[in-house]
């Protein structure tokens, strides 16, 4: 019998990250299989288990989303732009702090800067979208 493919072992994770009735360590493994996979639907996996009410679930979809190095960009800019929710902020943070790279860390500062200002509601999302201008640009 051959291995499932990677899209299948994905989405079986991409599932129980969606799961309300499961278990916090199966979204801990979840979320700990993503950050080994390029995946495109593991990233925004991650980016929803930045909502998780478990903060070591939350703590893991972010450590795995940082795992994703620069790729991860453009999908947290996209989420951060589509809500103001404060665990994907918090998130969001951890991971973009984490970048490699100072040409990285010099596109994202202003999101970062943003993060930690008084109205990150209001600044984040301006930030965001000149990042990912930035991205479109280049």
């Amino acid at each position: 019998m051959n291995p499932p493919a990677e899209h299948d072992v994905v989405a079986q994770y991409v599932q129980v990250i969606h799961d309300p009735t499961g278990n916090e360590k199966d979204r801990l493994d979840a979320c700990h299989a993503l950050g080994h996979t390029k995946a495109e639907a593991a990233m925004y996996a991650l980016i929803y288990a930045l909502k998780d009410n478990s903060f070591a679930v939350r703590w893991a979809a972010a450590e795995a989303l940082a795992e994703h190095g620069s790729a991860a960009i453009a999908p947290i800019m996209h989420a951060l732009i589509a809500g103001d929710h404060p665990f994907v902020r918090e998130g969001a943070h951890h991971v973009l702090s984490r970048l490699p790279g100072s040409a990285n860390h010099q596109l994202v500062k202003p999101v970062l800067d943003a993060l930690e200002g008084r109205t990150p509601s209001i600044s984040v999302p301006v930030a965001a979208n000149a990042v990912l201008a930035h991205l479109a640009a280049a």
